[in-house]
């Protein structure tokens, strides 16, 4: 039986080698393709010595060897394709380990990337970076995501999946206060005529204030809105008072009304002091308000918050209360227009308003975790 040329055997064990570059085209997966190559070769070397071995140890064949070069040629021939035979059957299976392990690679390259780099406009010390890496991990946990944060230097580094939610929503301080509303303001326009007032902001003229008595809110369940209630117009005065820069809680401030949430009539306002401990939340979700066709945070506060929730309505009965959020009213209302006497809120209470569920997601989040101690701003990352 005569065998075919070593050319033609060699062309054959070639094609059923295939070692053409995998799918997966991250540079991880082309490390496991080489490891893939040189595994084959190390299969082959493997063959080699053994065939060595057993071609030594064999005993001499009964016919007269021939030392002509065109037979040695040929047994070389013999001997290769023997040994690529031999080991072919195992490279199918270091190609899948490399395809695996360069696929798994790949995965975890993806996962591993950096969507988030957020960095204090201030110089912060290394306690207040640790806080606040872990008021954004909870903050990443409230909106789903399980991407890490790690800091690096003074930056926070948020690697992972891409976020649900504006990388900077998350950044902002978080600091939400219950406060009265004293009056409505006009949206500010100064004057060359005018000069600015100093210190701080004055008291609303009576006229304007939003007192019980100058609403006169009555419960009618005839009433679409369930009461009636005078509309007092906004004190003209503070047109040429600037928006308070600083949301301090310890005194008055003058604030603009966030107009996506449409819960006041009044370009901006004046607000009281805050409410110590009424927002201590311990809980958030969100939901669509099909009525209102808007998204809702929906909060529970902890049995401190609820107490000093309901003293604060309590007092504030028939008159405004608004949530204020790092300096922007996204919330207020009149307590209860529609009861004749004041019932606890439960612990309960909500935010309307929000645009989209990924900005009722971020507030929910800002919610739960708690105030950053420096705020943050995004350096990489949309």
């Amino acid at each position: 039986m005569s065998l075919p040329s070593p050319r033609r055997r060699t062309q054959t064990c070639r094609r059923q080698v295939d070692l053409s570059p995998l799918p997966c085209q991250c540079r991880p997966l082309r490390t496991y393709e080489a490891l893939a190559r040189t595994s084959i070769i190390a299969f082959i070397s493997h063959g080699l010595a053994g065939f060595a071995v057993r071609r030594k140890n064999r005993p001499e064949l009964p016919f007269p060897q021939r030392s002509t070069q065109g037979s040695t040629t040929r047994s070389k021939g013999v001997a290769f394709c023997s040994i690529v035979n031999r080991s072919l059957p195992r490279i199918p299976t270091v190609l899948l380990m490399g395809s695996i392990l360069g696929l798994a690679a790949c995965a975890a390259q993806t996962r591993a990337k950096t969507v988030a780099v957020y960095t204090p406009p201030r110089s912060a010390s290394a306690a207040q970076i640790a806080i606040d890496t872990v008021t954004l991990t909870k903050r990443l946990r409230a909106i789903g995501s399980s991407d890490a944060v790690s800091a690096r230097g003074a930056s926070l580094v948020v690697t992972g999946a891409e976020l649900p939610v504006p990388a900077t929503s998350l950044g902002q301080p978080g600091h939400f206060y219950l406060r009265s509303v004293l009056c409505g303001a006009p949206a500010y326009s100064p004057t060359a005529k005018t000069s600015l007032p100093a210190g701080r902001v004055p008291a609303c003229h009576s006229q304007y204030a939003l007192t019980v008595s100058n609403l006169a809110v009555t419960p009618n369940s005839s009433d679409p809105k369930g009461y009636t209630s005078n509309t007092l117009p906004p004190d003209p005065v503070f047109a040429a008072y600037p928006s308070t820069p600083l949301d301090n809680p310890e005194s008055a401030v003058l604030l603009p009304v966030d107009a996506a949430s449409g819960v006041l009539e009044y370009p901006r306002c004046i607000l009281g002091r805050a409410i110590p401990r009424a927002m201590n939340i311990a809980s958030a979700s969100t939901r669509f308000d099909t009525v209102g066709h808007m998204w809702v945070v929906d909060f529970t506060l902890t049995p401190t918050g609820s107490g000093a929730w309901d003293r604060a309505a309590k007092a504030s009965f028939h008159q405004f209360l608004a949530i204020d959020v790092d300096g922007i009213v996204k919330s207020a209302g009149i307590v209860e227009p529609n009861q004749i006497a004041f019932t606890s809120f439960g612990g309960k209470g909500e935010i309307p308003g929000n645009s989209n569920s990924s900005e009722a997601k971020a507030l929910a989040a800002l919610l739960v975790s708690g105030p950053l101690v420096t705020p943050l701003r995004v350096t990489t990352g949309r």
